[in-house]
């Protein structure tokens, strides 16, 4: 089969006929087709980045299944979470201090936003803050849930494993890293698939979704299920170690420019804030000096 380039914002073929007047393309996927069940994905970012990905159908179709344009929650699915942020704030404070998004990433970083927004446990604004730098960090920049490169390959984790679920039917997964926080291991899939009440590990795919990826990285970050370390124990009351919340994924790996993300988007956040939402904690608004030295 022949490279096919789609538009992300349609998931139709690009090209052809001309969009409609007011059409927003999304980011330009090529696909090449290397087997009946896989195919080599290549997103354009932006003119000059590019990132590409082997993926089977169901992670394909998870990676085009998100949100594709910057917007709040949808109409009658009110945020019930502590925060609500205004985008065109949100996304001038971050050209501004982070350097200007593709339509892509946009709709990545927004698709995040919203799940904060509709999350009733993130009490702490620099919690948020933190969780984005890691994003930021873990999805090389991409804003949206992604494979592990290499899929595992020589890693103890990266072998195939066959699992059946309460109804006898079998799959054969490799629990290679996926999502924001790259996902290992198949206990963890299990784990986390029982929190979330869902057939994660039957179908780790599920962990390339943007809604499903945000609250594994939520309980997991709140909850320490990781490595035992919890965005509380870093960041709380006039604390925030954001160097040493790296524990929380992956001990000190690139701690230093994640905890300087974090600060500046601690500080974008407080200032895209909606003023009429009601929110907690106002010293963790207010945001104490953060330590990410």
């Amino acid at each position: 089969m022949e490279d096919q380039t789609i538009d992300t914002a349609t998931r139709r073929p690009a090209g052809g006929n001309a969009p409609d007047p007011g059409h927003s393309a999304g980011a330009q996927v090529r696909v090449r087709k290397i087997s009946p069940a896989r195919c080599v994905v290549a997103v354009d970012l932006t003119l000059d980045d590019r990132a590409e990905f082997d993926l089977d159908a169901r992670e394909l179709e998870a990676m085009l299944g998100g949100s594709t344009a910057p917007q709040a929650a949808p109409a009658g699915h009110a945020a019930r979470g502590r925060w609500k942020f205004d985008r065109k704030k949100f996304f001038h404070g971050y050209a501004a201090a982070l350097g200007k998004l593709s339509q892509h990433q946009m709709q990545g970083l927004n698709a995040l936003l919203a799940s904060a927004e509709a999350d009733p446990k993130l009490t702490d604004l620099r919690w948020l803050a933190y969780m984005l730098a890691t994003v930021r960090r873990e999805c090389g920049n991409t804003w949206h849930p992604i494979p592990e490169f290499g899929k595992g390959k020589g890693r103890p984790y990266g072998k195939p494993v066959v699992v059946a679920d309460p109804h006898g039917k079998k799959y054969r997964n490799v629990y290679y890293g996926r999502g924001y926080v790259q996902l290992t291991w198949q206990q963890n899939y299990a784990k986390m698939g029982k929190l979330l009440k869902n057939e994660l590990r039957y179908k780790p795919a599920l962990a390339l979704q943007p809604a499903v990826a945000y609250k594994i990285m939520s309980l997991g970050m709140r909850l320490g299920i990781f490595t035992g370390k919890t965005l509380g124990d870093y960041i709380h009351g006039t604390k925030a170690d954001y160097v040493n919340a790296r524990r929380i994924i992956n001990g000190l790996d690139h701690a230093q420019p994640i905890a300087g993300d974090a600060v500046k988007l601690a500080r974008i956040l407080r200032q895209s804030v909606i003023p009429s939402h009601p929110v907690a904690r106002p010293a963790a608004l207010a945001g104490p000096p953060e330590t990410f030295a």
